[in-house]
């Protein structure tokens, strides 16, 4: 037999023995774990040429791998290099027979996708120059997502965009074309499904506003993964200009009382009501020019507002207004005295007020507040079953002037008399 025909029988050989090893080898692996061997030639032969073995070649992420490497060096003269986005780790082999060293190469290094090489030094030779596609494992858990803006104004051109990333379950994103399938339900709508292909890595939609103002709820799925729900708020636009009126007025200048001021349904161009929180300002100017302003909140599209009777005759003129554009219309509101006539008397140092006679020809209730100026001395006084009563000063005495003013519920009566 000649010495090229022993060399070949030997190599073969040394085949069989490494593939009987490795059947050995996986039968003893646990259930469901995938193991991958690559053997290494240190040369291969091209007509009379020798050169690396060069290869490219793909495993799923997770994948158990190893290199065997048949060569006769010692395990010290022999290291793989992996060589990945994260950088190079040097892995050191273990000699497993006479003529073959196997490098395992951590799980941890083959858990990320991507690209990765695959460098063998003999002895400072480089014997393997390979690389390895590490492809992502089917999506499953908690898609990464991401919504903005979360809120859109439903008369504006305005947008908001759902980005998916989903991820298997080391975390990688998936391959272009992967698909990704978007559920979401518009105000007032059903549900409505449409897909799309991941491209670098996401997977996105546009949603915009369909004329309803409400919540947009949406989510996505690929493969086994899901994201979270997630949810566009549509508020409604520009309002347009309503009405105010009033409701239980007692036109009477009474301050005990009140009177209740009441919008319309306040709208957007689409017939949509404004958000509920919405601050509406009421204006109101008497007939001396002087303004009060008083707030409400929207509810239902409409805002309510008690305001207290005026304590004197007077003419009330009110506006509301939503943002300083929006307006209502210019309401009237006149409050006439609420009483007819009082009396004064002053008889032995004591001023009697009263009876006071309320438009109904009825005495005054009861606790209605009485304003004396005496002298430039102010003085509350309350009405206790039709009258009030003040007895003068022991400062001023007889001949002494007085100066008399009083003002029942914005009637006003002077007095000017001596005291005797």
């Amino acid at each position: 037999m000649s010495s090229c025909s022993k060399w070949i029988c030997g190599l073969m050989n040394q085949w069989i023995a490494i593939l009987l090893f490795l059947l050995v080898l996986a039968c003893n692996k646990q259930e469901g774990e995938i193991s991958i061997s690559k053997t290494v030639l240190t040369t291969k032969v091209i007509g009379n040429k020798i050169e690396p073995l060069k290869q490219k070649e793909s495993i799923e992420a997770g994948s158990h791998l190893f290199y065997d490497l048949v060569t006769s060096s010692s395990s010290e003269d022999c290291i793989l290099i992996w060589r990945s986005v994260f950088g190079d780790r040097i892995l050191q082999g273990t000699k497993l027979s006479e003529e073959v060293i196997r490098f395992y190469v951590p799980k941890q290094l083959t858990q990320k996708s991507g690209l990765a090489k695959v460098l063998i030094y003999q002895k400072g030779v480089l014997v393997q120059n390979s690389e390895v596609v590490i492809k992502p494992l089917e999506a499953t858990g908690i898609s990464e997502s991401f919504l903005g803006p979360r809120s859109i104004i439903i008369d504006k051109d305005q947008v908001s965009m759902l980005s998916v990333i989903p991820l298997d379950k080391f975390r990688n994103p998936m391959p272009d074309k992967y698909k990704n399938t978007f559920r979401f339900k518009y105000p007032k709508e059903s549900v409505q499904t449409s897909r799309s292909e991941i491209k670098d890595f996401v997977s996105y939609k546009y949603f915009s506003p369909m004329g309803n103002v409400g919540k947009i709820h949406l989510a996505a799925s690929a493969g086994n993964g899901n994201t979270l729900e997630e949810e566009i708020l549509v508020v409604p636009g520009q309002a347009s200009n309503f009405e105010i009126f009033v409701e239980n007025l007692y036109p009477y200048a009474d301050a005990r009382q009140h009177l209740v001021l009441k919008s319309s349904e306040i709208k957007d161009i689409f017939g949509n009501s404004i958000a509920d929180g919405t601050l509406i300002n009421f204006v109101i100017k008497d007939q001396s020019g002087k303004s009060s302003f008083y707030n409400g909140i929207s509810i239902g599209g409409i805002v309510e507002v008690n305001i207290e009777n005026p304590s004197s005759a007077t003419n009330w003129s009110v506006q509301a207004f939503l943002y300083g554009v929006v307006k209502s219309n210019d309401l009237n509101i006149n409050f006439i005295a609420s009483m007819k006539d009082f009396e004064v008397t002053l008889k032995d140092r004591v001023i009697h007020i009263g009876p006071v006679i309320g438009p109904l020809d009825q005495i005054v209730s009861n606790g209605t507040e009485v304003l004396l100026i005496l002298n430039g001395d102010q003085k509350s006084l309350e009405i206790i079953e039709g009258m009030a009563i003040y007895e003068i000063p022991d400062n001023l005495v007889e001949g002494d002037e007085l100066d008399l003013t009083i003002s029942i519920l914005g009637k006003t009566k002077q007095v000017y008399e001596d005291i005797k």
